[in-house]
């Protein structure tokens, strides 16, 4: 038995041994060559059907997805590409985490036409490494030299407000507690502005008592979303003192709503930019 023939089409096709194809398409774009065929071949031959997009100049359409990091870039994306009619951005945020996504769909189906919804843009903002580390560390309780080394290192995101210490207010505390982080804690006094007076002894001298302020609250100002604006976030400095010696924590105070502000404060910079550079683009909530 002769073994069977297999003949690509689009080679036959190249080298016009086929002439005769029986069905011929003219495709979308109308440029010469845009078309699909289909041909009958002898028994043992392959039966194929080849587009030949590729061999144009250019494609039918627009196609693809790119992917940014910032949202000016999107939105010159946006302005160059975007369809009348039949552009959408889709704008998906969370209520819970606040967590933003972008996603543009510029051949998205208009009133009137249906399309292939292949041609995409995405912006998903990427958080701060300021927000991650405030964040991580929020509400975990150190040792008071650890404590003071971490706020050493977190200085310029100290936030000079009207009642609050400042960055050098901050530094002095940690440089306190560097200083007494071998003492033990003898006794604590609230004060009426809702800090605490911490009174320290000497283990080798119980009778010279050292004391030291605390701040009860200050602020930091950092920015939620990578190259984006910083926000002011209060945060309640809280202690506790055990078998002598005492570890300190922050906690930020309602971190959640200055995360979904600067999430809205981006959707309206959108929502700005694509009304001053009048681009075709609707600007829906949710997804699809």
């Amino acid at each position: 038995m002769s073994p069977e023939i297999k003949i690509d089409a689009a080679e036959l096709l190249r080298n016009q041994q086929l002439p005769f194809p029986l069905t011929r398409e003219i495709g979308p774009t109308v440029q010469p060559g845009d078309e699909r065929r289909v041909f009958a071949v002898p028994d043992g031959w392959n039966l194929q059907t080849r587009d030949t997009e590729e061999l144009l100049m250019v494609p039918r359409a627009k196609r693809g997805k790119a992917t940014f990091q910032t949202l000016a870039s999107f939105v010159d994306y946006l302005e160059t590409h975007a369809e009348f009619g039949s552009t959408v951005v889709w704008v998906k945020l969370d209520p819970m985490t606040a967590a933003l996504s972008l996603r543009a769909v510029i051949d998205d189906h208009s009133r009137e036409v249906p399309h292939w919804r292949r041609h995409t843009a995405e912006y998903t903002p990427r958080h701060s490494v300021e927000w991650k580390t405030w964040s991580d560390a929020n509400g975990k309780a150190r040792a008071q030299g650890d404590f003071a080394a971490w706020i050493e290192d977190q200085l310029p995101d100290i936030a000079s407000v009207p009642g609050l210490p400042t960055g050098a207010d901050m530094l002095k505390l940690a440089t306190d507690f560097e200083i007494r982080q071998e003492m033990s804690i003898k006794s604590a006094v609230r004060l009426q502005d809702g800090g605490v007076r911490l009174n320290y002894v000497a283990d080798s001298d119980t009778g010279t008592v050292s004391q030291l302020e605390v701040f009860n609250r200050f602020a930091i100002g950092i920015p939620v979303y990578w190259g984006c604006d910083r926000y002011q976030i209060e945060a309640k400095l809280r202690y506790r003192a055990k078998e002598g010696k005492v570890v300190f924590w922050f906690e930020l105070v309602r971190p959640h709503r200055i995360a979904e502000a600067a999430a809205n404060d981006l959707i309206d910079q959108l929502d700005k930019l694509v009304s001053e550079r009048n681009i075709p683009a609707r600007i829906l909530f949710g997804e699809m």
